[in-house]
Parts: structure tokens; sequence; C-alpha cells
């Protein structure tokens, strides 16, 4: 199967790549403890209308937005399935 993120389809491949590049981590990954081993990944938790959700960096401003499905916020080793909410620049 092939993805192509929409972000693709306005011309930027670099951003595609990195999407993809990012959910192929996440697939791979046993928890998202291993994300936040990834130094550009930058795996941090979010505040205020968006307590509860993570972020991961794509390209500069845009961040992968994901909330966890199971396991506990304060601990990313118990967090095994996550759901992508949006690829968004919050800035």
């Amino acid at each position: 199967m092939k993805i192509t993120p929409a972000c693709a389809k306005k011309g930027n491949d670099k951003r595609a790549n990195k999407v993809i590049q990012r959910i192929n981590e996440l697939i791979a990954a046993s928890s998202l403890f291993d994300i936040l081993m990834i130094p550009n990944a930058r795996l941090h938790p979010l505040k205020q209308n968006r307590k509860g959700q993570l972020a991961i960096n794509i390209d500069h401003p845009y961040r992968m937005i994901l909330e966890p499905a199971n396991g506990d916020i304060q601990n990313y080793k118990t967090i095994t399935k996550v759901i992508i909410i949006e690829f968004v620049d919050y800035h």
C-alpha cells in the first residue's frame, strides 16, 4: 500500500516523507518510550485545551498530535497504542 499524506499534494515532499518516517517509527516502537529516545522527534505532552495529548515534531513548525489509546500518559513505557489526531502548526 502506498501512503500519500495530504501535505504531499501541496508540493511538500520533504514534509510528506517526514510524516511517513514518523508513522513508521510509531509502528516499529514497542511503546512511546522508544519515540522519546529519538531526539529529532521531540515527543512532549501538550497543555491547556490539548491536555492529554502529545506532540511529535514533523518539520518546523508542524507537529503530529497523538492521544494515548492505552497506558498512563505519565509513563510512556505503558503506552503501546496511540491515535493520530492531526498534523498541525499550532504555534
